[in-house]
Order: structure tokens, then sequence, then C-alpha cells
């Protein structure tokens, strides 16, 4: 932890200074006249807060700071402070002069050993300390006030860089945090065990922060499967290292997944872990373990991790009832939709303005549209020609149709299934049902990464390009001021590859595919193509 206490100090002070009526040991509640207030005037015996209980004039300032904060900004009322939380403030100023008279600073004390602390000391003063949830057990407010306090003057004052911290908040870091609910905004890493918390950090970081190839929220999710299986690591093998595992520790680890039990929201009981439960977790456990070969970090598995994981230990998922038969879009879904409609290409936006006038009902005569959408911007596109690369790994003009033939597939299969073969950064010419061999293999698209031979982009993507080369010049600014090497390096190289594109393709308006006698007709064409 890192903490200017200079600092601190002269932000409170400056703050107690601003307003008076917080510089004082002693409060009013009815003349606190600058914050939020209810009409209604304070009871006579809940007017009053004493703050001479603590005599450590530090603590006590930091206290009348927190409270004078969240009055300011409307997070108290003054009924709230002075009806619900002075009754539980005296026994923490009590608590805190006895065990605690020298301290410059609350964060100078472990959050975990305060609080432990405190819990006992409510508990010997008679004071209830849990609460009896629906769904299990809370904290009651006697404390809950200390682990507040606590937490708004770590968030406060900590200089701690936020990716070092053991919570994140999003806000904090230099990335765009999108998110539809409070839950998003903070990455917890506190059930982690300390063993592999660093770790987990420095893999969450390198992908939201640097790479920025997973976004927050996901990220979320992402260090609640890789927590389980760290700790089951830790728990099960605490002498192993993640570089040591073999076949047998999958296996285990398989076997203890499989067997979990999880809360069933729906039947309110637990169940045994759903294949759906098992697939998600697999996915994060194993590309986790696959980045960090990748990166070629020490930490990573001496082992291929094609020989840790087999086919089969990943259950196959099966379609609910609903799956073809959608009825309406998730709220939040759509919620992620409209807040992310900016980042949306242009193309898109009307369908999604008739999906929310229409009251997102009729799915499949909305895919049409959709189909059809794609289905233009491809036909126009395609009699500017594209690019591809070639077996030197140099981009070279190419036509959509040649590029089809090459690889073995009809022009009609490549415009019955565009919605499966396009994506953001452009299309992948091949067959579906062929493996891709790269996929696994980068963090960034792996087509460009590997010059793929089966990858075609066209002035269609130009928007899309555009966008990704801002968004980098953004990152490698941050990254050259706080010296992040690796992270620049990546950023350059993406970089250089997306321009080398989009000038290609920008500049590509005029190119003629092949001639038409040499094309493979489809439908129309080769019934004229005969006569």
């Amino acid at each position: 932890m890192n903490i200017e206490s200079v600092y601190k100090e002269d932000t409170i002070i400056e703050f107690l200074n601003q307003y008076p009526c917080y510089k004082s040991d002693i409060w009013y509640g009815n003349d606190m006249k600058i914050a939020k207030e209810s009409s209604r005037p304070l009871d006579r015996y809940i007017n009053k807060i004493d703050f001479t209980l603590c005599k450590n004039s530090c603590i006590k300032n930091e206290i009348k700071y927190y409270f004078g904060k969240n009055l300011n900004d409307s997070l108290y009322s003054v009924i709230t402070v002075f009806g619900g939380k002075a009754h539980h403030l005296r026994r923490m100023l009590k608590f805190l002069d006895k065990n605690y008279p020298n301290i410059k600073t609350i964060l100078e004390i472990p959050k975990e050993e305060i609080m432990f602390k405190y819990t006992n000391y409510l508990i010997e003063c008679g004071i209830k300390v849990e609460s009896v949830k629906h769904n299990g057990t809370a904290v009651t407010p006697a404390v809950s006030l200390m682990s507040t306090f606590y937490n708004y003057i770590y968030g406060v004052f900590d200089q701690t860089p936020e990716w070092e911290k053991d919570i994140w908040d999003g806000t904090k870091l230099p990335i765009e945090l999108n998110y539809t609910n409070t839950s998003t905004k903070r990455i917890k890493f506190t059930k982690v065990n300390h063993r592999y918390r660093g770790l987990a950090k420095k893999y969450l970081y390198t992908r939201v922060v640097e790479l920025k190839n997973l976004t927050f929220s996901i990220g979320v999710r992402y260090l609640h499967e890789l927590s389980i299986f760290l700790n089951f690591l830790n728990d099960s093998y605490p002498e192993l290292s993640i570089k040591d595992i073999e076949r047998w520790h999958i296996v285990a680890y398989l076997t203890f997944i499989k067997n979990k039990m999880i809360f069933d929201k729906t039947n309110q009981q637990k169940i045994k872990a759903t294949d759906v439960y098992v697939s998600s977790n697999l996915s994060v456990v194993r590309k986790f373990l696959t980045d960090i070969k990748i990166l070629d970090w020490e930490e990573s598995s001496d082992q291929h991790i094609e020989s840790l994981f087999l086919p089969n230990d990943n259950p196959h998922r099966t379609k609910s009832l609903s799956f073809d038969n959608p009825k309406y879009i998730p709220d939040y879904i759509w919620d992620q939709v409209v807040e992310n409609i900016h980042l949306i290409g242009d193309r898109y936006v009307p369908i999604i303005l008739i999906m929310e006038g229409s009251g997102f009902r009729g799915s499949d005569a909305y895919a049409k549209i959709h189909d059809q959408t794609l289905k233009e911007a491809y036909f126009k596109a395609k009699n500017k020609g594209g690019v591809k690369f070639d077996i030197e790994g140099a981009l070279v003009k190419t036509d959509i149709d040649e590029q089809a033939i090459e690889n073995d597939l009809e022009l009609e299969w490549i415009r019955h299934n565009y919605d499966s073969i396009r994506m953001d950064h452009g299309m992948c010419i091949k067959s579906t049902k062929m493996k891709c061999e790269y996929a696994e293999k980068v963090i960034e698209p792996p087509c460009i990464a590997n010059n793929c031979r089966s990858f075609h982009v066209d002035s269609s993507f130009i928007d899309y390009y555009k966008s990704q080369i801002a968004a980098l010049e953004k990152d490698i600014q941050i990254y050259e001021k706080n010296g992040h090497v690796r992270s620049l390096e990546f950023a350059n190289k993406k970089m250089k590859n997306y321009r080398k594109v989009l000038n290609e393709i920008s500049d590509n308006g005029n190119i003629n595919g092949i001639p038409k006698e040499r094309r493979e007709y489809v439908g129309e064409e080769r019934e004229k193509s005969v006569q």
C-alpha cells in the first residue's frame, strides 16, 4: 500500500477548512445546511455526533472527511447519518481510540486485521454482527460501517497503481469502460489464493489493459473461472508449479469441476455442475494456459497444451428448447447493444432502430433484413476487389470469387454462408467445417498475424480498420508515457499490420476481379452462360 500522508492530510484539512460545519468535534444535524436535506427535522435525541470519543485527530479527521464528502455529494442525507449511522459510529470511535491511538491513517492497518478485531469487539459488547437473508447471511450495519469507511479512504488516498491492488476500479484503468450494472465496475482478486493472485492480476492486466482483447466485464467472469482452477491447484497440490502441470493434474481437476455443487437460481437450491457450467470453465482455463505459453511467461507449462487437454474433456453443450425459436432479446443483452451503439457499424443501426421500435419481436424477419444488408455491402464491395496474403505473406490484390475457387469453394456457398464467414476484420474464405489452424496460436486476430491465405478483406471493412487504428494510437501514447515496452511492441506491430491493410483496401477502388469466363457460374449466371 502506498499512501502519501502529506497529500492526504492536506486534502482533508483543506476540505474541513472549506466547510467549517464538518471541522468541529461536535456536529449538530439541524445545522447541516449544505448537504442533501429531508424536510423532516431531526429529533433532538439524534441531532448530535460527538467526535471527542476518539482522541486520535488523524483518524477523527478521516471519519469527518468520509461523512462530509458523502453528505456534500448527496450520497448520504443528514437523517441517514444522524438517525442511522451515528449510533454505530459511537462504538467505532471508542474502538479506534482504544486499539489504535497513534496511527496516522486507518490504512496503516490491513483491512482483514481491523475487521476481525472490530467484529470480535462488537460481539463482546453484545452487538449482533450477522443477519439472516433469504439466500444466506449478511453483516449488520454496525459491522458494515467500518468496512465502508475503510474502503472509501482506501479508494481516495491509496496511491498504489490500480493494477497492483487486490480490487480494481475499472474507472481508474486506462481503458474504455462500458458496463450495464454496478457489479462490473470492479474486479476483485480477493478470492484467489495469495500464491497465484499475482499471476491472475498479471494475466488480466495483459489482456484487459495492454492488449485490450478482453473487455473489463468479461474479465470479471474470467477471474471467477480462473479462481476455481487456481484455488484447486493451491489446495490439492501446494508444492506444484504451473510450469510442471501434467495431464493427470488436469484429469484430477476435471473430476473436481464436474462434481462441483453450484447454486441453481431457478430452483433456489444447489445442484451438480451442469455441462454448460463445466464447458465454460474449461474453456477459460485452457485459454489462460494457452495464452501464458504464447506470451512465453516463466510460469507457463512446459507441456504442450494439446497434451494437457483432450477433445472429450469438454462436455458438448446441448441446445435449449428456445435456441431455434427465440421469442425475445433479454433486457441485459439489449441494454448492452443500446449502450454500445456508437461502436456499431452504420449499416447495422437501422436494424437496431427497427427492433427497438417493434419491441424486439419478429426475430426471423429482422434476421432476413440483417442478412440482406450484409449481402448488399458484400456485392457492392466485391465489385471493387479486395486483398489477401500470398504464400510469402505479402498483401496482393484479389477478387473474392477467385479466392473461393482457390480454396475449392463454390460461389453459391459463399453467398449462402456469408454471415458465418464474415468477421469484424475481414472474411475467412474457408469451409466452416474445417478447423482454423491459427485460432489458438495468437492473441490478436490470427488471420492477419499468420498471413492466412484464406483471409479476404475489402473496402466494406474500412470503418473497422480506421476505428482500430484510432484506438491503437491512443493506446500507444499511454504505453509510451508509462514505459510499457512490451505493450508498445504489441501495439506498434498491430498498428503496422492494420495500416498496411487499410492502405491496400482504400487504394483498391478500381481493381477488377478475374475474367467472368474463368469464374464458376451459379444460379442465373450459370443459365445465361450456357445460352
